[in-house]
């Protein structure tokens, strides 16, 4: 198998794993969310607080996108919107209780399935897997993959 092959087999792998992962989180969640409501929630725990602006320019989306994701969220009850104390026009997005609930449960159905993934691995194994994964993540963060 030549090196073009090897990648092919490779991105395969990951869109079926990336597939698989949100399947299990999705499952019995109780709540039509997609994947970006999901990495827009996440983005929001870790940032605590953030404006349309830092979210679009995180996930790569347009402001009309993150607001239609935002409205969803709030409609549901995950996130609130509130002003800026210094700057009254500026708007910031925050989990609410719930969305904090809800990404727990996340967080819980995404370990129960990694550590499935990982049981029949040995220590040494997920060491030499997480030093590839990293050094292969890094290649891509750290380079400019984009030609024009």
């Amino acid at each position: 198998m030549d090196i073009r092959q090897k990648f092919e087999v490779f991105e395969k792998i990951a869109i079926d794993v990336h597939k698989k992962l949100f399947a299990g989180i999705f499952h019995d969640i109780g709540l039509s969310l997609c994947k970006s409501h999901i990495y827009l929630l996440m983005y929001i725990r870790r940032k605590e607080s953030c404006t349309v602006t830092d979210i679009a320019n995180h996930l790569g989306i347009t402001l009309s996108a993150v607001t239609s994701l935002v409205d969803k969220l709030c409609d549901i009850g995950l996130v609130i919107r509130h002003r800026g104390e210094e700057d009254r026009r500026a708007v910031f997005m925050k989990l609410t209780d719930e969305g904090a609930k809800v990404l727990k449960s996340i967080d819980e159905k995404r370990s129960k399935i990694l550590e499935k993934a990982f049981s029949n691995l040995s220590n040494e194994e997920i060491g030499s897997f997480f030093n590839v994964i990293e050094k292969v993540t890094r290649n891509i963060l750290n380079s400019d993959v984009i030609e024009n």
